[in-house]
């Protein structure tokens, strides 16, 4: 396999599992992704190649679960080592390539928001992923928030510090529930037969309601074109009300705000402490996009 990033044909496993006619996917910013086709079968499928250490296995984990309480996921083909070239001994995924496109309109956003609320239903004990309990959510939070605006130059850690204030750490939260952990327009998939699917899952993890729909709707935020804020707006507003909507949660508006708040600086803190990587998109877009959320917020709490 030539090196990965360019040029490269094939991947093959140590168990002899080879992966032909490689071309990049769109996206990864966590790892190396490829579409291809199955060497014995001719299938089409997906290649992830790790670049986070653990990710992967992480990921591997959350997708059997997730197919065992019937959440509509790609199918795992190979979980293995790559045998040889430039990333030899990296872990790689390979799963089944799935028919679909991403979410475009408010209505789509929508159906995103419900296949969320789904996972709040399920049991989580057994699944595996990491478990964060309200306090620890707090506590991240409050972390993250001192990191960032401490690190940050002047101007943009006060907006930060200014949505920090706005947005008190609330008296309670929910129950814990299982959570995808990285839900947006490149980790779902709209189909016309109402078959959906979501994708990428090696941030999958269990805590308080609310963590999905406020970082799909910031996200919605994040990726939108300058001259489209109108639509991104109905999209964040669409993807909220529809994991409500599904699953009946009722957060008021200080909760709303303080999830919203969580989200966006989670966003400012992956672009931030990874704005020396070519692959991560810069941390000025994501401080922006908090100094702007607050009238999508207030239409949340509606």
């Amino acid at each position: 396999m030539k090196g990965i990033g360019g040029g490269v044909s094939h991947v093959e496993l140590t168990d002899g599992f080879r992966v032909n006619g490689l071309e990049p996917a769109t996206g990864g910013q966590k790892n190396w992704v490829f579409f291809g086709c199955e060497e014995h079968t001719g299938d089409r499928v997906v290649v992830k190649v790790e670049g986070t250490p653990g990710g992967l296995a992480d990921e591997h984990r959350a997708l059997r679960w997730a197919g065992r309480h019937a959440v509509a996921v790609p199918g795992v083909r190979r979980h293995g080592v790559i045998r040889s070239g430039s990333h030899r001994d990296r872990t790689c995924l390979v799963l089944d390539r799935l028919p679909g496109r991403r979410p475009q309109s408010p209505a789509d956003w929508w159906r995103m928001g419900v296949a969320l609320s789904g996972l709040s239903r399920l049991p989580w004990a057994d699944s595996g992923v990491p478990v964060s309990d309200a306090g620890a959510a707090v506590a991240t939070h409050e972390s993250l928030a001192a990191m960032l605006t401490s690190q940050l130059p002047e101007a943009q850690a006060g907006v930060l510090a200014a949505a920090v204030r706005a947005a008190p750490a609330p008296d309670t939260l929910s129950r814990p529930v299982f959570t995808h952990g990285d839900p947006g327009p490149g980790n779902f998939l709209v189909n016309d037969d109402g078959c959906d699917y979501l994708l990428d899952w090696e941030t999958a993890q269990v805590t308080s309601m609310g963590l999905d729909p406020a970082r799909a709707a910031f996200l919605a935020l994040l990726a939108a074109d300058p001259d489209a804020s109108d639509t991104a707006a109905g999209n964040a507003i669409a993807v909220w009300r529809g994991y409500v909507d599904g699953c009946g949660w009722r957060p008021g508006p200080e909760l709303t705000r303080w999830w919203m708040t969580v989200a966006g600086l989670q966003f400012v803190a992956f672009r931030w402490l990874g704005r020396d990587t070519a692959r991560v998109l810069p941390w000025q877009h994501a401080v922006a996009t908090v100094s702007r959320m607050g009238t999508v917020i207030r239409q949340l709490s509606s």
